[in-house]
């Protein structure tokens, strides 16, 4: 008998009803299958089944089942709903087929089947014991808070030592995609990419495709997350050409799709892989989440309709627990989680006990005597998530503040977890001294670091720029423009970058490998296949690259200029050339074609031949460049080519339309993009190019340009500032035992602003002074009006107050005296004021207009006091030189006293309110 509840409008009614007697009952031993369409319902029953198939019907669809000629029909018919007077019938067929009970695969799918049949027992794989698990996160509705929680939880991972990959799943409404937009501009693969593989692989091992994902994401991790978007664009955001729910219907196994992804992760050496699934009952997400292996963590607010939608999701799930058991599986599979997010404080007593309660209610199916309760976790309503923006870095530290990450961990801790090992950084070892021979170390070091062109260091600090480098491009050569202003440390990174002689030993020291490197515990029985074994270490594959100094500065010190003539000669030698190009003979040739009318495009062959010159391809030969990416590619030999000194050779890159603009524009643009298109990327370019070199020879998009590269240009937060100032105390073997600890890399702020204390101690005074606090001090005076600081104005002023501390015998307690601190930054000032007017002819005339004015130049100042035009302004102001208040400008520390310009009276806190603003912008 019908149900009171069942409308019968139309022949799907007519079918979803008899699906659920089937499912609810045991189907009748005659009962082959069933089908309904517009047209009719049809049975296909049993040889000499007789009247039983429409007496069972009859028992079904009463009171709306009705014989034949029962109401003038000449067929059986079930009536439908309709008006008063009318008569809607779908016909009834009944035929009897040979053969046994139809069987058909069974498919994850929330969909409706197209047929009714008799399935076989689902035959539930086994637990992937020696891969690592599938985390899927789920919500019923969108704009729970999903995506959040699958980010802390990857987040919590590598905090426990854990590394992960996180996929974004949601193919109809990507979010982590979005956030990647701005740190990978261009992501190597996709889950797209990995479905489109898998689905066209003929192998069924699917190993080569696993292995060339695994191989692209390696070039995808940040700080211990392998991250695949939902698409490498956002134009594919509309298109799938192939969706999970395809590779199911293809494949034998109904779950393959987890086991592909585990192993995917085995492949990675990951500890677990997360995936982000797509709202609601959606197809796109059930091949996943009806997998009862799987650990499903299902999001939801104390809404009524998403506390609704999770009990629904949960009874789907618990149908699938239900047909595992059925099939005698002796699998424990894990139980769900819940969380309940945005939980205001006031109704945690109240309104959660009561979901807590309907929850429990429809998990009944994951519940036995053994078990108290589906397990759930609180995550408290935080405003500051209302409007999480659209960048990776701002919404993971977003995500700690507002306690997400503290909430993940406790899902974490209800996770069992492959048994792993990590590898720790050994400690290292800084000297203790006297006051005065530290002083003097201090000195020493500074003196040298402070001029990168000496070559005469042979470290290197690893920054963010620097580790988002090495981990986008593990398993790929680089085509990256590295952006920084005068004094970031260009120089430095080019002479330590060519010191290194490989790309792989650039990556062992700036990807962290022992930090993120977690290897899975493994019986070797259980390795049947050596390609699934995971990898131990994704450093030391076949791939490498070796580096290349094609250009350098002109003003390298010897120590410096040997180094790249070795490097020179350790590539030549690697690559198989014997002789090459020298660099006065590249000056010639750029200075001769400098003089011809060529466009971009003329100019990206010319530099592609200098790149095959200079390594001994072909040399002086035209369209050299064109052969070198084949011939390297027949060889199997990788190049990574280097580019400084850029200044030296464009002088005049300022001038307007100049052919130095139409040359620079062809090595930042054209070159790399025509590189990456090189199949197997053979050749790889890292460029060194000052800031304002790009924001004057490129004219079109130029901020999008920057955004493409930002990720790996030279800037200096506060937090990595102070790091550099550590670290070269420590390099110098300055501070005392214990003083800073050994693992700069996981320091944040507040912890190094504290392990400072002995090099420049808390404040400019004594503790209970009323000086300013050391640190933030050092950061505002040198900091410009972009709160940019340069690590060359860092590394002077300790130069210079360490030598002005040298005959102090006062301060005891640190080693650069308040006084020697104060003094310095007035010599600092003026020095970065003559780099600047070196290198930087604009620069060079507004700094002179303004000194024309010696009685009116104080701060602030008006527009028309310094004559200054509307361009002189912008160019000041894009380089962190002046901020304007109303009508008047005002300009920072480390610029204002190598200009000479005076203090109004009783503008100085005004000053120093303005650079603190400045100086809190990163």
């Amino acid at each position: 008998m019908l149900s009171p509840d069942i409308r019968l409008y139309t022949w799907i009614d007519v079918e979803e009803a008899l699906s659920q007697t089937i499912e609810k009952e045991a189907p009748p031993s005659w009962l082959v299958g069933a089908s309904a369409y517009w047209e009719g319902l049809t049975i296909s029953v049993k040889p000499n089944s007789g009247s039983l198939p429409l007496e069972w019907l009859n028992e079904v669809f009463a009171p709306r089942f009705a014989p034949e000629n029962a109401i003038g029909n000449s067929d059986p018919a079930i009536v439908l709903e309709s008006t008063d007077g009318a008569s809607r019938l779908l016909r009834v067929f009944v035929e009897e087929v040979d053969g046994a009970t139809t069987s058909t695969q069974f498919i994850p799918s929330f969909q409706r089947q197209s047929e009714i049949v008799l399935k076989s027992p689902i035959r539930f794989p086994a637990r992937l014991l020696d891969s690592p698990p599938v985390i899927t996160f789920h919500s019923f509705k969108g704009g729970v808070g999903r995506t959040a929680h699958a980010i802390a939880l990857a987040q919590a991972m590598v905090k426990n030592g854990k590394n992960v990959l996180l996929i974004d799943g949601d193919l109809e409404a990507p979010g982590i995609s979005w956030l990647l937009h701005s740190r990978l501009k261009d992501p190597p693969v996709s889950f797209a990419d990995f479905l489109a593989l898998i689905h066209g692989d003929t192998d069924l091992d699917y190993s080569g495709s696993i292995s060339l994902v695994y191989d692209r994401l390696l070039n995808a991790e940040l700080n211990g997350i392998y991250v695949m978007p939902a698409f490498r664009t956002i134009e594919r955001y509309v298109s799938l050409e192939i969706r999970p729910e395809h590779i199911l219907q293809g494949s034998k196994d109904p779950f393959v799709l987890t086991s592909l992804l585990s192993r995917l992760g085995k492949k990675l050496g990951v500890s677990a892989v997360i995936i982000d699934l797509r709202a609601g009952f959606s197809e796109l997400s059930a091949g996943l989440l009806l997998d009862p292996r799987n650990y499903r963590i299902l999001v939801t607010t104390l809404g009524g309709q998403s506390i609704a939608g999770t009990e629904q999701v949960l009874s789907l799930l618990g149908r699938t627990e239900k047909a595992a058991k059925q099939a005698d599986s002796q699998e424990e599979y894990p139980r769900p989680i819940v969380i309940f997010n945005m939980v205001p404080p006031d109704q945690e007593n109240g309104r959660l006990i009561d979901c807590q309660q309907k929850i429990q209610e429809a998990a009944s199916a994951f519940l036995d005597d053994n078990i108290l309760g589906l397990p759930t976790v609180t995550s408290q309503f935080d405003s500051s998530l209302l409007g999480i923006p659209l960048e990776w870095e701002d919404v993971v530290n977003r995500l700690e503040k507002a306690g997400i990450v503290e909430t993940a961990q406790e899902v974490l801790d209800l996770l069992p977890w492959p048994e792993t090992s990590t590898s720790s950084i050994p400690p290292s070892v800084v000297t203790a001294d006297d006051t005065l021979t530290r002083r003097q170390k201090l000195d020493e070091f500074t003196t040298k670091l402070v001029v990168a062109e000496t070559g005469t260091e042979n470290d290197l600090l690893i920054t963010s720029s620097l580790q988002n480098l090495a981990s986008d491009n593990r398993r790929q050569v680089p085509t990256v423009i590295v952006v920084g202003a005068k004094g970031a440390g260009k120089t430095y990174t080019f002479i330590q970058l060519v010191r290194l002689k490989t790309w792989n030993a650039f990556v062992r020291k700036a990807g962290k490998p022992s930090a993120h490197l977690i290897r899975i515990t493994v019986p070797r029985s259980a390795l049947e296949n050596k390609s699934e074994q995971p990898e131990t270490s994704h450093l030391d594959a076949a791939f490498d690259a070796v580096v290349f100094p094609v250009l350098a500065s002109r003003n390298l010190g010897v120590s410096a200029s040997q180094l790249v003539k070795e490097g020179q000669d350790a590539a030549l030698s690697s690559l198989g050339f014997a002789t090459a190009m020298s660099a006065p003979e590249i000056h010639d040739v750029i200075r001769e074609r400098l003089g011809l009318s060529l466009h971009e495009g003329n100019w990206r062959q010319i530099w592609l031949d200098i790149i095959a010159w200079s390594i001994g391809f072909h040399v002086k030969e035209e369209g050299a460049g064109l052969g070198l990416a084949k011939h390297l590619q027949e060889t199997g030999k990788k190049v990574v080519c280097v580019f400084d000194g850029l200044e030296d050779l464009f002088p005049n890159f300022s001038v307007a339309s100049s052919p130095e603009q139409v040359a620079l524009r062809a090595l930042l643009q054209e070159v790399p993009d025509w590189l990456n298109q090189q199949p197997g990327k053979p050749v790889g370019i890292v460029v060194f190019v000052r800031r304002d070199m790009v924001a004057t020879t490129i004219k079109q998009n130029v901020a999008q340009f920057l955004a493409r590269y930002d990720a790996y240009a030279l800037k200096w937060s506060r937090e990595e500032a102070l790091r550099l100032v550590a670290w070269t105390a420590v390099k110098a073997e300055a501070l005392p035992d214990d003083s800073v600890s050994t693992d700069l890399q996981k320091m944040e702020e507040p912890e190094l602003i504290v392990k400072l204390y002995p090099l420049w101690g808390k404040k400019l005074g004594r503790e209970n002074s009323r000086e300013g606090r050391s640190a933030e001090w050092v950061i505002a005076a040198l900091s410009d009006y972009k709160g940019q600081i340069q690590a060359r104005d860092l590394v002077r002023l300790l130069s210079l107050a360490s030598r002005k501390s040298l005959i102090d015998q006062q301060w005891t307690d640190r080693l650069l005296t308040p006084n020697a601190i104060r003094d310095s930054l007035n010599e600092c000032s003026k020095q970065k004021i003559e780099e600047i007017e070196a290198e930087n002819t604009p620069l060079k005339t507004i700094f002179g207009k303004m000194r024309k004015h010696s009685v009116e130049r104080q701060i602030p100042f008006r527009q028309e006091e310094m004559e200054l035009t509307g361009e002189d302004i912008k160019a000041l102001e894009d380089n962190g030189i002046l901020l304007r208040d109303v009508d008047v400008y005002y300009m920072p520390e480390i610029f204002r006293r190598g200009l000479d310009f005076d203090l109004k009276s009783g503008v100085r806190s005004r000053v120093l309110s303005m650079a603190y603003r400045a100086t809190r912008r990163k």
